[in-house]
């Protein structure tokens, strides 16, 4: 995993797309329509955009800076996984409020 921007309300980094899904599919399973907005760019430009993740931080009483501090926390545990895929996509996080 390499973090490419940071910024008060952002973060990209560079991760396997099938470890990434597999770190959050438990918190995708319970979030909401509204909350943060993950972009998948493929190699081929395609996106996949999942904006369910503000229900699971609201339940877990987070704010903004912490939202963002699970995000990147979740960003380390699928770096692992993306360690031995070996297969990389850009990966931009942002948080809305």
């Amino acid at each position: 995993m390499r973090i490419i921007e940071r910024g008060r309300s952002r973060l990209r980094i560079n991760v396997s797309r099938t470890a990434f899904l597999k770190a959050i599919d438990a918190a995708l399973a319970d979030a909401a329509e509204k909350g943060a907005v993950i972009q998948f760019i493929n190699e081929n430009g395609g996106r996949i955009e999942l904006q369910q993740l503000g229900l699971l931080f609201k339940r877990l009483g987070l704010n903004r800076t912490d939202s963002i501090a699970l995000m990147e926390d979740i960003g380390i545990a699928a770096q692992e996984a993306a360690l031995a895929l070996q297969a990389c996509c850009e990966l931009r996080i942002g948080v809305d409020k």
